[in-house]
C-alpha cells in the first residue's frame, strides 16, 4: 500500500487494476439488476478492511448484514466479526427522520434525504478505528432513493459533490435496469467505473473497467472466476430481499 494506492488482495481485481486502487477516489459499479456487482465491489471492502481501514456499509436493498457478510466469507474470506472496530453496517430505513445507533456496530439512517449521508459518515467516524487508509463508504441500489420525487435530484447534486470534495473513498452500485438516465450519469461523475454483467449463455459473471482516475488498468473484459453453484446460491439469498414495498414509500416522500 502505498498513500495514493491500495494494493487489492483479491486476485481477480489484483489482476486487473494493476496498479491498485486510487485513494481517495469514487468507484461506482454499473450493470442491469441482478448481474452481481455487490459481489465483484465487495472484493475491494475486503482488501480495504485487510489493509487496516475502516468501512461504513450502506446497501440499500438489504435489512440487514447477512448478505454482505456471506459475501464477505464465502467469496473473499473476511470474517466481518474480526473487524468490529472497523465495520459500521447501516440500515436503509425510511421510517425514520434521521440517523440512529443501534450498536456499537450498527446504524439506521433515512438515507432519502440528502443531509443524513453527512450525518451518517460523521457518526461511522466516531464508531469506527481510525487508520491511515480512512474510512470507505460502500453502497448498493443507489437507485432507489433517486425515485424521491422531493429529494432525488438533491441527492444526486449530493453524491456529485461528495465525489468531488474527495475527502473519503467510495465504492457504490447502481443498477442499470432503474433510472437508467440516472445510472449512466452516477458512473460519469465517478473517477473509476466497472461494468458488470451476467452472460446466461456462458453462465458467468463478466466485468471491464470502463475508466480509471490515473494508473494502468486491464481493458479487457474478464470473467470473474466463481463457480456456477456459489453464484446460483447468492442469488437465491439475495432474492430473498425484496424491495417493492420499500420503493412505493420512496415515491411518496
Amino acid at each position: 500500500m502505498s498513500k495514493s494506492r491500495m494494493k487489492l488482495s483479491d486476485a481477480l481485481l489484483k489482476n486487473i487494476l494493476l496498479e491498485g486502487l486510487p485513494i481517495p477516489s469514487s468507484t461506482v459499479f454499473t450493470g442491469p439488476a441482478g448481474s452481481g456487482k455487490p459481489i465483484i465491489a465487495l472484493a475491494i471492502i475486503s482488501s480495504w478492511l485487510k489493509n487496516g481501514g475502516s468501512v461504513v456499509a450502506a446497501p440499500l436493498q438489504f435489512p440487514n448484514q447477512e448478505f454482505i457478510s456471506g459475501i464477505l466469507k464465502d467469496f473473499y474470506g473476511t470474517e466481518i466479526q474480526n473487524y468490529e472496530q472497523n465495520f459500521v453496517y447501516v440500515q436503509f430505513d425510511t421510517t425514520v427522520d434521521s440517523v440512529e445507533t443501534v450498536n456499537q456496530n450498527q446504524m439506521k439512517a433515512n438515507l432519502v434525504k440528502p443531509e443524513n449521508w453527512d450525518k451518517m459518515i460523521a457518526e461511522a467516524k466516531k464508531m469506527t478505528k481510525k487508520s491511515d487508509l480512512g474510512l470507505m463508504l460502500f453502497s448498493t441500489a443507489l437507485n432507489l432513493p433517486l425515485f424521491s420525487p422531493t429529494y432525488g435530484d438533491r441527492l444526486m447534486d449530493k453524491i456529485q459533490q461528495m465525489f468531488d470534495a474527495r475527502e473519503m473513498t467510495y465504492v457504490f452500485c447502481v443498477s442499470t435496469s432503474m433510472l437508467k438516465k440516472k445510472a449512466v450519469e452516477l458512473g460519469e461523475m465517478a473517477d473509476n467505473q466497472i461494468e458488470v454483467w451476467f452472460s446466461e449463455r456462458a453462465s458467468n459473471l463478466l466485468l471491464k473497467v470502463k475508466k480509471m482516475k490515473d494508473g494502468a488498468y486491464l481493458k479487457d473484459e474478464i470473467k470473474a472466476p466463481f463457480t456456477q453453484a456459489i453464484l446460483e446460491e447468492t442469488e437465491k439469498i439475495s432474492k430473498k430481499y425484496k424491495v417493492t414495498e420499500v420503493l412505493q414509500r420512496i415515491k411518496r416522500i
